[in-house]
């Protein structure tokens, strides 16, 4: 960083991004973050007040470039589908955010789907309750199935978390988005 480059938030986020990607979230301290600025750690703490803040921005923003809603309404059967085929896709393809779930605050992005999720229930005339119930359902059967894709593949998701999950063969990745289709499926026939 040069010293007429100004540090900002969305700065520290995308060169963390940058760590996290090359190597999971533990390559993303604040040590090393600082290193890849050319600033001290404690330029980085003037923006965040610790790692967990620095890690919730961050998943925030992969929450948010996620783009997981649908571009418009349907019914809330399409809509979960979707919705839960696209968290996969998401989740698949970085899985080193899971270790992250009920570890830091959420952010307006969670919300924003969770929101918007409860919507879609609340018009097809969910209770509250019932399509609360439903989302978190939905993304258990979401990072359960992509667990088990890792655990499937061989190839472990990068962070601890991961270690939990036992090895059940070999499958196809058409077989595994099968297996993801026919939970959310049950899910959706159990509110029926």
């Amino acid at each position: 960083m040069t010293a007429r480059t100004a540090l900002s938030r969305a700065h520290i986020l995308d060169s963390a991004s940058e760590l996290v990607a090359e190597g999971g979230l533990a390559n993303a301290s604040m040590r090393k973050l600082a290193a890849r600025l050319g600033v001290t750690p404690m330029a980085i703490y003037r923006h965040f007040d610790n790692a967990d803040a620095l890690n919730a921005a961050m998943f925030d923003s992969f929450i948010r470039e996620a783009s997981v809603l649908p571009a418009r309404p349907g019914d809330w059967q399409t809509w979960l589908l979707h919705v839960s085929e696209n968290m996969y896709a998401a989740l698949a393809a970085s899985p080193h955010w899971l270790s992250l779930v009920g570890k830091v605050r959420l952010g307006s992005a969670a919300f924003e789907v969770l929101e918007a999720c409860i919507e879609v229930f609340d018009a097809d005339g969910f209770s509250r309750t019932d399509a609360v119930r439903a989302f978190f359902l939905m993304i258990q059967s979401v990072m359960g199935a992509v667990y088990l894709n890792y655990s499937i593949t061989g190839e472990a998701p990068r962070e601890d978390s991961a270690k939990a999950v036992l090895m059940l063969g070999e499958l196809d990745a058409l077989a595994q988005q099968d297996l993801l289709r026919q939970q959310i499926h049950n899910m959706i026939q159990s509110f029926q």
